[in-house]
Order: C-alpha cells, then structure tokens, then sequence
C-alpha cells in the first residue's frame, strides 16, 4: 500500500497531510491535489510519524543523528516520565496498546517500528 506525503515530511499528529492529500486515521487516502507530494511506502510513512511524536517529547532530537539500532532512551535522553509519555502518544496515535510487560521489548527506534508494524489493525 502507498501513501502520499509531503516532500518536507511533515506530518500532523492527527496523521491529516493538509494541502496535499488527507491520510485519514482509518487508513482510507483521499486526495485533494498531489502538489507537492511523493509516494511513500509503509514503513516510511510510520517512520515519519514516530519521528514526529518523538520531537514533541524531545524537541531537540535531531533525526539523522538518530542510529536506529542503538537504545533509544540514551539517545534522546528521554526520563521514566518522557519515555511513558511517549509511549502513550504512540498508542493514542496508532491505536496499539503497549502493555507495561512489553516495555522491555523497545529499546531501539527500530524495536518500536516493528511493535507497531506488528501491533496495527
């Protein structure tokens, strides 16, 4: 499945790409006009988002310093508090609950990629 998203890969927290196309949160794509988008896949498109949500926590997050095998919480140095914050705004995002026994499962940013790439309905 492709998605469109805007060139700056900028994404709304509500996943709504305005001016461009309407990704809507039931993963129904609705074009508008495609200006100035380009085809993502998947993995891009989730990549992207949890970038996004990750620097609302950690604005000083800079993601191409971001080693995506590395733990996670030692890179951002995201506290207990920022790091459940975090977690809640995936599960308000993409609708996965994380239960706390999973926890331990995402320490890298690609852990929690193949959480949620897992977890999605």
């Amino acid at each position: 499945m492709l998605h469109f998203v805007r060139k700056d890969g900028i994404l709304r927290k509500d996943g709504i790409l305005r001016n461009d196309g309407i990704l809507r949160n039931d993963g129904i794509l609705r074009l508008e006009k495609l200006g100035d988008c380009i085809m993502t896949t998947d993995r891009q498109t989730l990549t992207a988002t949890v970038l996004t949500l990750l620097r609302a926590i950690a604005p000083e997050l800079e993601p191409d310093a971001l080693d995506p095998a590395r733990p996670l919480r030692s890179q951002v140095d995201l506290d207990s508090m920022d790091w459940l914050n975090f977690l809640v705004s995936l599960h308000e995002r993409f609708g996965v609950t994380i239960p706390e026994a999973d926890y331990a499962r995402l320490v890298s940013f690609n852990d929690v990629l193949d959480y949620l790439d897992g977890n999605r309905g």
